[in-house]
């Protein structure tokens, strides 16, 4: 029987279920990933068709085909195998994949399996080259502790963000208050939901058993416990109040919200779910709401075995329930004879309001923001507002809406002049209410950045917000494109490469990799990370066009024009790609078009000079590209920031003027 398959420099270690790489290290991928890639050595001598490896990898449950495609992007990335040219998987088109490689088979037993490493370690090697780390690790200070606010938070506004944020005005009259249904909870749901894995926890205790928690849990969406319409704010509601619940307890790895999201839905299967997650235990609960009552009941599913190592159900009232949430934690806390710091227990009961109303209204506008789209973000912006209406000191809001504001300014929904004050309003108004917040204070730092160009004070707010939460990861991805617009490529790879890791299943956070290995010329590696996500997210726009960017630079311009074309939309960075993909394939007067399209938000109040130099850089037009960047000097062009890393602006760079430009806007 087989123990081990070698190819080229790596081992595919059937004993342990793990492939080594080259440098002797695991690769980092699903579990899925890996039985994909033994299927295919196990069948080399023939094509498989996608239905044979769809039956063969999830045999017992329908998935949708874009899993076994993002299986195979995920295996061609860590392996290096490019999707033109392949040199170990092929695609056969019209039949399915191959495996080319020549593979080795060891079958001895007494061969010894290369040296373990443990779970943890893999997942910190995963995101994070060796070569650069160092020199990351070089360029960090030491940032200092934030000063304590002496001044009531509502007579004075601006005390707690310190030096970094002026007077902050009062807040503007909020929006009319958006219709919604089920007034209480949504907060103390997620109390309800710790409630409900505490009473497992204690009965398991009662009976005898050990009570031990996995090592890594996912928290699925709950689902409704008797046949209704589905409500899914309140569903993932639940699922994001408990993930920021559990996450604070020592030696637990809990799967983010953004992972998650996508087995909303009455059929999901919890154990299919733990194992495409690659976690030891599942969390799924059911809810049932009424007017004067709510019932849950919730298990902690053992994803190997199927085994519940707990259940818990309970019947509430809706009042009380932040109380409630406070004694449960605590009990789970005891019931685990878990040791947690004096900082860890404030987390665990830490409220961020004592009104549900509030609570509910400020999920409810998560839930929007995260359906990413500009209809989303202007309902979230609504209902955010109603939440500080009902509760002037919560200050969860106001981040949501500088993160709402600043979103449509940078992606070129409303023009950057109007966006990013009201972004700086709420994001020093959330600071005032709590300067702890790690989310506030990234996202001061980003409209810093975005708004004022103030590179110096954004990284300032991003390295504090790492500081309190190590592990937030759009402060890294923020960090990631400031060190790119720094020229610092490597540092910038290693923080977008963190994002992505603790938030793997993100678009945007794996898409901006792609952007990095662009600015990096490693256009190879770039194509790699973004064909594997547009083909498995035809809809991600933001991957879509980061993938033009790299065809137009590899001299593929015919193929930018087609990944590109077709698919409007407001997006960062967005404004140049298709009018310079036009332009290297030979189609000027759709390139001048695009000129003019471009042109017409710039009079709408978009920052347009840096990507309408882009666009005659790639028609030759040297003196009208340079009018155009010393243009985007003045007119908040959102990606001017990565001025020194575009490769479209290759041809202008060694000009004075061009250097000029990167002197006056602090670049270097």
């Amino acid at each position: 029987m087989p123990r081990a398959y070698h190819f080229d420099q790596f081992c595919v270690d059937l004993v342990q279920n793990r492939v080594i790489g080259p440098d002797g290290v695991p690769l980092a991928m699903s579990s899925r990933a890996y039985e994909v890639l033994v299927y295919l050595i196990e069948n080399r001598t023939r094509v498989l068709t996608k239905d044979d490896l769809m039956k063969a990898v999830w045999p017992r449950i329908v998935v949708e085909e874009n899993n076994l495609t993002q299986a195979i992007s995920t295996l061609r990335r860590a392996l290096g195998d490019m999707r033109d040219g392949s040199r170990f998987i092929i695609t056969v088109p019209g039949r399915g994949y191959r495996f080319v490689g020549d593979v080795k088979v060891d079958t001895e037993e007494s061969s010894a399996p290369p040296a373990a490493i443990s779970a943890p370690a893999i997942v910190a090697a995963m995101p994070v080259e060796p070569a650069v780390l160092a020199a990351h690790e070089a360029t960090r200070e030491v940032v200092p502790e934030a000063p304590e606010a002496t001044v009531d938070v509502v007579q004075q506004a601006s005390a707690a963000t310190s030096a970094v944020a002026p007077e902050v005005p009062a807040a503007e009259p909020v929006s009319e208050q958006p219709a919604y249904s089920r007034r209480w909870l949504l907060a103390g749901l997620g109390g309800l939901a710790v409630a409900a894995a505490i009473g497992g926890v204690l009965w398991s205790r009662r009976s005898g058993q050990t009570a031990r928690m996995p090592r890594s849990i996912a928290v699925l969406p709950f689902k409704p416990l008797v046949e209704q319409a589905p409500d899914q704010a309140m569903e993932l509601g639940i699922a994001e109040t408990l993930i920021n619940r559990l996450s604070s307890l020592p030696d637990v790895t809990v799967t983010p919200l953004s992972s998650v999201r996508r087995y909303a839905g009455s059929e999901q299967d919890p154990l299919a779910a733990g194992r495409d997650l690659d976690v030891a235990a599942v969390i799924e609960g059911h809810v049932q709401f009424r007017p004067d009552r709510v019932r849950l009941t919730a298990r902690l599913l053992d994803v190997q075995t199927g085994a519940a190592l707990w259940s818990g159900s309970f019947d509430e009232k809706p009042d009380d329930y932040f109380a409630l949430q406070d004694s449960l934690a605590r009990q789970l806390v005891d019931a685990l004879s878990l040791e947690l710091s004096e900082q860890a227990q404030q987390r665990l009961t830490q409220h961020y309001t004592e009104n549900v109303e509030a609570w509910q209204l400020y999920l409810n506008g998560r839930f929007h923001w995260d359906r990413r789209n500009e209809e989303g973000i202007r309902k979230a912006i609504q209902y955010y507002e109603a939440a500080e209406k009902v509760d002037p000191r919560f200050a969860l809001p106001a981040v949501g809406l500088a993160d709402a504001w600043a979103a449509f300014g940078v992606f070129g929904v409303v023009p950057p002049g109007e966006a990013f004050p009201q972004a700086r309003l709420a994001a020093e108004r959330a600071i005032s209410l709590n300067d702890q917040l790690a989310d506030a204070q990234a996202s001061l730092g980003h409209v810093l950045v975005q708004q004022s160009r103030d590179w110096a004070g954004g990284e300032r707010q991003y390295r504090y917000a790492l500081k309190l939460n190590p592990t937030y990861a759009q402060a890294f991805f923020w960090l990631g494109n400031l060190h790119a617009y720094k020229g610092r490529l490597p540092e910038a790879l290693v923080e977008t490469q963190r994002a992505q890791s603790l938030e793997p299943m993100s678009l945007a956070f794996a898409a901006n990799v792609g952007l990095i290995r662009y600015f990096m010329r490693d256009f190879d590696a770039a194509l790699a990370q973004l064909e594997g996500l547009v083909e498995a997210a035809p809809q991600a726009l933001l991957a879509r066009n980061h993938l033009g960017r790299v065809y137009s630079a590899m001299g593929k311009a015919g193929k930018a024009v087609r990944v590109l074309e077709g698919h409007p939309g407001p997006m960062a960075g967005s404004f140049s790609n298709l009018g310079r993909a036009f332009a290297l394939n030979g189609q000027v007067d759709a390139a001048r078009r695009e000129i003019v399209r471009v042109e017409d938000l710039g009079k709408r109040g978009f920052g347009v000079g840096f990507d309408l130099a882009i666009v005659h850089a790639a028609l030759g037009e040297r003196e009208l590209a340079l009018a155009a960047l010393e243009r985007g000097e003045g007119d908040v062009s959102q990606m001017i920031g990565f001025l020194n890393s575009e490769p479209g602006l290759d041809a202008i760079r060694e000009d004075p003027r061009f250097r000029a430009v990167s002197q006056r806007l602090g670049l270097g």
